[in-house]
């Protein structure tokens, strides 16, 4: 789903819906401003504080949601799930090093756990 003004009352029932249908992951995508959105569609872009909110609910839906809530290419959204301290339910994240005996200044990896 396409994150845009019109859409964002829409989103709680689209993740719903989602989740009700089985999948194992949804991926809402923030509407990037490119040359064809620019002259079409800049009205339906949102502003910071609207993204910031629009993400802030994900990540709270996500907090005990049974599938993986995605932004690609939207940094703000794994920001927020950083500050809110939130992590995917069905992801253990795990630390990998190649002495595997220290936390620090190593890759966090996320493994699936199916």
């Amino acid at each position: 789903m396409v994150i845009r003004k019109q859409t964002i009352n829409e989103i709680p029932d689209m993740f719903r819906l989602a989740i009700k249908s089985g999948v194992n992951a949804v991926e809402f995508f923030d509407l990037v401003q490119v040359s064809r959105v620019k002259e079409k569609y800049l009205e339906e872009v949102l502003s910071k504080s609207e993204r910031r909110k629009v993400m802030e609910w994900l990540a709270e839906a996500q907090r005990n949601s049974p599938v993986v809530i995605r932004v690609p290419a939207c940094p703000m959204y794994p920001l927020i799930l950083k500050e809110k301290k939130i992590q995917p339910n069905i992801f253990q994240l795990v630390y990998w090093h190649e002495s595997h005996t220290s936390k620090e200044d190593v890759l966090p990896v996320c493994l699936m756990d199916i």
